[in-house]
């Protein structure tokens, strides 16, 4: 009678509540970038255009509607929040569209999405502003050339470009953090907060522009040129190149992947707590 020898298997780790909250976020990982961010074909460019014009109609026309309404510290206060408000809104009701260009420029130096879909997706944003902007103009009788961005004195413009490229870069690392890996709490919140608390800071000195075709939107329809309007596109579309290093240096000094570090700081910090 022949023997047989069996190689003896290592033993296995106990599987902790930790690891089994980890499986559950990588499963919504692969959902959510299934959805939203895997962009390959025709189908899914053209998917993430739709979303972002709407995103970018939407935005533009609540904007456009509160800035050219009236000016003051109150109405600038209160419009502030009701963007900030607005964008977590519709980035939770378009799959994590914002509408804007330079977290898009963002995406696609962070390797997310390809050329194609970017291209996309920036002329329909800059679509979906002309049309909110006409909408705003002409269907609610509002100027639309009172609601342009511009340097606020006694500042000059180099200090407004410095305070205009703070808050982009600062709500585009928010916007690559929060549209990460895993959606198990809801991070729209995270950018429209961070969109609130820099225009309230920058605004008496930038006018808190932060989409750049915000401003060339309401610039076209309202036939209205600034000579400091370099200043928008200029600081933001750098801050569209500056945020993906920001979000990488972020993730090296807290040692995690630079997509994975709102999971991981919570998934730690609910392993602690039990």
């Amino acid at each position: 009678m022949q023997t047989v020898y069996q190689q003896p298997q290592p033993p296995r780790r106990a599987v902790s509540v930790h690891d089994e909250k980890k499986k559950k976020v990588v499963k919504q990982t692969n959902i959510t970038i299934n959805l939203s961010w895997g962009l390959t074909g025709y189908k899914d460019n053209f998917l993430l255009a739709c979303w972002e014009g709407f995103a970018a109609f939407s935005l533009v026309w609540i904007a456009a509607t509160l800035r050219g309404l009236g000016t003051g510290v109150v109405v600038n206060e209160f419009a502030s929040l009701i963007i900030g408000f607005s964008t977590f809104v519709i980035m939770t009701m378009f799959r994590g569209a914002s509408g804007n260009p330079i977290n898009l420029l963002a995406a696609v130096l962070y390797r997310r999405i390809g050329i194609i879909a970017f291209l996309l997706a920036i002329i329909a944003q800059l679509a979906g502003a002309l049309v909110a902007c006409v909408a705003v103009q002409w269907g609610f009788n509002v100027s639309v050339g009172n609601a342009i961005p511009h340097t606020m004195a006694p500042f000059p413009q180099y200090s407004a470009l410095i305070a205009e490229l703070f808050a982009a870069t600062l709500v585009t690392i928010m916007y690559l953090i929060s549209t990460g890996h895993g959606h198990h709490y809801n991070k729209p919140l995270a950018v429209g907060v961070a969109i609130s608390v820099v225009s309230l800071t920058v605004w008496p000195i930038s006018n808190a522009c932060i989409n750049p075709w915000f401003h060339l939107s309401t610039a076209i329809i309202g036939a209205v040129w600034t000579t400091d309007c370099w200043v928008y596109y200029v600081g933001d579309f750098v801050a569209g190149i500056l945020a993906p290093l920001g979000v990488w240096l972020f993730g090296m000094l807290l040692h995690t992947p630079s997509e994975d570090i709102f999971d991981d700081f919570v998934s730690r910090e609910e392993h602690h707590s039990q």
